[in-house]
Formats: C-alpha cells, sequence, structure tokens
C-alpha cells in the first residue's frame, strides 16, 4: 500500500466469539446468551483495552456473570444492576444487548505487528509524515497463558483501519477490504487453531 503522508492511527479489532457462562436463571431465556469480545490493540499489537457486547433473550429477570468494570445497556435506558461479578437485567420480551469493558482483557492469541517502509524496516513510530511503500505483517499464535480451548474452537477476525487519504493501492491478500464512513477496512479471518 502507498503511504502518501503518514501512517494513519490504526485501530486494529479483534472480534472473537467468546461465550462466557452464562448464569442458570438466564437458563429460562428462549436464547442461548452470545457474547462477541472486541479488542483495541496498539501499532505494535498489544491489548490497550477490550469490551464485551452481550446478547441475552430473557423475559423478565436474568443474571450474566462476567468481570466488567463499566456496563452500559445497548438496548434501553435502565440501569444495570452490577454485583460480585454478577450483572443483573430486567427486560420485555425480544433481544437485550449490554456491553461491558473488561477489567483484566487477556486474548486468546498474541498478535505481532511489523512495518516495512520501502523494504526498510520501521518502528510505527517512525512513519509520521513518511510517504512510500509501506508493508505491515500481523502474525497471530496461541496465548500460552490463556485457555487453549479458545484459540482451537473460535474464530479470530483482524480488521485494521486505513485512511483512504493517506493510504491508497492497498493490496491485502485472503482479507476482506471494503468501505466503512470515510476509511477503508481491511479484516482478516483466522480460523480456529491457525
Amino acid at each position: 500500500m502507498k503511504n502518501r503522508k503518514a501512517l494513519p492511527a490504526l485501530l486494529l479489532a479483534l472480534l472473537l466469539g467468546l461465550g462466557l457462562l452464562p448464569h442458570p436463571a438466564a437458563a429460562a431465556a428462549t436464547q442461548a446468551p452470545e457474547e462477541v469480545i472486541y479488542a483495541a490493540l496498539s501499532p505494535e499489537g498489544e491489548v490497550q483495552s477490550a469490551w464485551a457486547v452481550v446478547s441475552l433473550s430473557p423475559e423478565g429477570r436474568a443474571g450474566y456473570y462476567g468481570d466488567f468494570t463499566e456496563l452500559k445497556n445497548l438496548s434501553d435506558t435502565t440501569d444495570l444492576g452490577y454485583e460480585n461479578g454478577k450483572v443483573e437485567i430486567e427486560s420485555r420480551a425480544g433481544i437485550f444487548y449490554f456491553q461491558g469493558e473488561l477489567s483484566k482483557p487477556e486474548l486468546p492469541w498474541t498478535l505481532e505487528i511489523g512495518y516495512e517502509l520501502n523494504g526498510r524496516s520501521v518502528s510505527p513510530g517512525e512513519l509520521g509524515g513518511k510517504s512510500g511503500k509501506l508493508e505491515m505483517s500481523i502474525r497471530t499464535r496461541q496465548n500460552p497463558g490463556a485457555d487453549g480451548d479458545f484459540f482451537e474452537n473460535y474464530l479470530l477476525q483482524v480488521t485494521v483501519t486505513l485512511d483512504p487519504e493517506l493510504c491508497s493501492e492497498v493490496d491485502a491478500p485472503g482479507a476482506a477490504i471494503s468501505s466503512a464512513g470515510g476509511n477503508r477496512t481491511v479484516a482478516f479471518t483466522v480460523l480456529p487453531g491457525q
């Protein structure tokens, strides 16, 4: 890809269908809970923050366990109760969504991101104000400190967001490239165990 002015701020998002175990009270729900984990990474691949978006279909009162620091109700304006790691939900019929900031964001994968500008290895901090042919490499592997079941059974999506004013002629074999608002996104899918 050509970088005409500067490397844009990168937002690397991880989509990961991690299913934390629901509270037994949620078992009466008509649909099993679903959880998607999103993580924002530094240009080097370190986790900066991570959050879960959970969907449930409770009718009445339900509970959901997770280690969250901040909660947002994405369905309506009612407050969510949270005590001892349990989210208390009072909902009408239909799907209910909430978002929770993870207190200890450790992912089942580690990511290493490398950069080359005009064939020379550079750090992300060196790219500001430069132009030329930029190559990024993203390497994923299993995080030995995390539960291996997630690595072996769940899909990982890595998305790089680029400013089309700064990056043109994007070439990413195997990725889905699309426009998202005023940005260009490049999304890679990593199958379980890869």
